[in-house]
């Protein structure tokens, strides 16, 4: 595939990550996430639970198979993060508890990336992000994309300013023991 973006430097070695909007563009991702969601608005649910319960499906690594292929985590990450529904959602959609595991586990992976959904999840719920990135691990990781997408967040919302330094000041005691 040609759709690749750019390298996070990983130590000696460059690790690809794919753009979730490129993937989507190239109609490389048959999304059940956003099928599912769809399927919940059509039904009358509201769209924070939606949202909500497509978020399970996601943690539940849903689903496990297509055509007979066991669909992998990376592929997984790209289609739920590619998702249409994730961007410009209310502070309420951000709250629930699968939402920020969702996102916590979006901050742990690296080959898909969706900056502009960071972007608005930073503006409407900054708390949230921040204790995805609390359970994330984020910090243990050394040279992350999701980092960088933190630092530039940094400059436009203090909560993640704050929490680039907590994570500059615990990495540097890391790198010590």
């Amino acid at each position: 595939m040609e759709a690749r973006l750019g390298t996070g430097d990983r130590g000696d070695k460059a690790v690809g990550y794919w753009s979730v909007q490129v993937l989507a563009e190239a109609g490389l991702l048959d999304n059940y996430y956003e099928q599912r969601f769809q399927r919940l608005i059509d039904a009358g649910e509201d769209a924070p639970l939606a949202v909500e319960e497509s978020a399970l499906a996601y943690l539940d690594s849903k689903p496990a198979l297509r055509s007979q292929h066991k669909v992998t985590r990376s592929e997984r990450h790209a289609a739920f993060w590619s998702c249409s529904f994730l961007t410009n959602l209310p502070a309420q959609a951000w709250q629930s508890q699968a939402m920020m595991l969702a996102l916590a586990q979006y901050m742990g992976q690296e080959r898909a990336s969706n900056m502009a959904m960071l972007a608005d999840v930073s503006a409407v719920a900054p708390d949230v992000l921040v204790r995805a990135v609390r359970c994330s691990g984020l910090v243990l990781t050394r040279h992350s994309p999701r980092r960088t997408e933190l630092d530039h967040l940094a400059s436009s919302v203090p909560a993640i300013a704050e929490l680039c330094k907590v994570l500059d000041i615990l990495r540097r005691y890391l790198l010590r023991i």
